[in-house]
């Protein structure tokens, strides 16, 4: 910044680092995790992989585009648009999807599905996790509490709502007909005396 007596300043535009297009112009993250197969006679790994990538800029205009709110872009999105209002509640609705879903996967196993994920729940919620310490408790601890999702005032969520009650203050979950526990397959219960 240079300063010049008077009322004047001159000052410096902000400078932008680009980078040439014709290079590889990216930062990748690569992260992953091999399992290998016990085999006798071929050697088989099984994985999975993430990958992420970030493009870096080209051209001095990517500085001053708002990702946020694109205003300058053609057929501004305006956020009462019924577009936008459905995806809105495509998104808010997703816990029950999920729900939905492992229902309809147990029916077709011929298990009473509904009542099986209702019964996840209330176990879920009568031993709570263990979720200070890795991600999986975490994510078990959030899918299958239904009062931490937003939307709560679908017509399937108050029987979900409801199990996780039962669980939480009862946790007396064989009133609901399922003949297995989905939270065996995926947690163990010690009892220390």
């Amino acid at each position: 910044m240079l300063w010049v007596t008077g009322d004047f300043r001159l000052m410096r535009q902000k400078r932008f680092l680009i980078f040439p297009r014709q290079a590889p112009t990216r930062h990748q993250f690569i992260g992953g995790i091999g399992i290998p197969a016990d085999l006798a006679y071929e050697s088989l790994t099984i994985g999975y992989v993430l990958k992420a990538m970030y493009w870096l800029p080209f051209n001095e205009t990517h500085f001053r585009e708002n990702p946020y709110f694109p205003e300058y872009k053609d057929g501004f999105y305006n956020l009462n648009t019924s577009a936008f209002l459905s995806h809105r509640s495509r998104r808010s609705t997703l816990r029950w999807d999920i729900y939905d879903i492992l229902s309809d996967r147990l029916d077709s196993y011929g298990y009473r599905g509904q009542e099986c994920v209702m019964m996840a729940i209330c176990e879920a919620n009568a031993l709570t996790f263990v979720r200070h310490y890795d991600v999986f408790g975490e994510l078990m601890h959030i899918l299958f509490s239904p009062s931490t999702s937003h939307d709560l005032e679908a017509d399937l969520s108050q029987n979900y709502r409801e199990a996780e009650k039962v669980g939480s203050s009862s946790g007396d979950c064989t009133i609901y007909d399922c003949n297995f526990s989905i939270m065996e397959l995926i947690s163990k219960t010690f009892k220390i005396n």
